[in-house]
């Protein structure tokens, strides 16, 4: 009985270097450096890149910096001066009308660092449709699309929420993705994320953060410590 407790004591330690957890997330509070637009723009204009708080809960995830801008014409914005739910200094507003045709989203890049992988679970991203003023929720249908390039990905990871309908939806829809097979080596990554297709005019794109989930995968020689730690304490019992 002590030796296959000391067996599974040596397994259990040996799943500790693989929890899932968050490589990374933001809630896009305290965003800086949106064109700010008064009254109900026409949202001509905007910026190429905004800054935003980042979290790195995990180690070996670093480079996390701007947004950059997906759009036709126009970057992102605060409208009315930034006093309407949809768009503010807490969220990512896009401002190019929808019915134009394109994309509008934003994009940003992050770094495995050297010694590290992971292999990936879940993308988690929160967004909506507003209206010109950032005041009103829009509730046409749209596609939700991401791709992930970079690194040691032989070709872009990509999913979509085809047609997604956002009416009777109040607030922002955490829109869920399943990155289970997917694993980064070390290297520098861009994940792109843009709305699409909208059924109707007069919608914007706004969105209110992003999570990325993943476990660690151990490196061989720690695999391999372990594994001599506890052959090493068995032989010691059967002395």
């Amino acid at each position: 009985m002590k030796k296959t407790l000391l067996i599974l004591t040596g397994i259990v330690s040996a799943a500790t270097l693989s929890n899932a957890a968050m490589l990374f997330t933001s809630n896009f509070d305290n965003n800086t450096g949106a064109t700010v637009l008064a009254g109900n723009s026409d949202n001509s204009s905007g910026s190429a890149s905004l800054g935003v708080t980042w979290s790195t809960p995990t180690s070996g995830i670093s480079g996390l910096g701007n947004l950059s801008a997906i759009s036709n014409n126009a970057g992102f914005a605060i409208v009315q001066n930034g006093n309407n739910a949809f768009s503010n200094d807490d969220v990512v507003y896009v401002n190019e009308n929808l019915n134009a045709g394109g994309t509008q989203g934003y994009s940003v890049s992050f770094t495995v660092d050297a010694g590290n992988e992971f292999n990936l679970s879940n993308l988690s991203i929160l967004a909506r449709h507003t209206n010109n003023a950032g005041s009103q929720e829009q509730v046409f249908v749209s596609d939700l699309v991401f791709s992930l390039s970079g690194g040691t990905l032989g070709a872009p990871v990509t999913d979509l929420k085809n047609d997604f309908d956002y009416n009777g939806s109040a607030g922002f829809i955490d829109h869920q993705f399943d990155l289970t097979g997917t694993s980064l080596g070390a290297g520098t990554y861009t994940l792109d994320v843009s709305m699409s297709d909208f059924s109707g005019g007069g919608a914007y794109a706004v969105y209110d953060g992003i999570t990325l989930e993943g476990e660690a995968i151990p490196e061989p020689s720690s695999a391999a410590l372990i594994g001599l730690a506890s052959l090493g304490i068995l032989l010691r019992r059967r002395k």
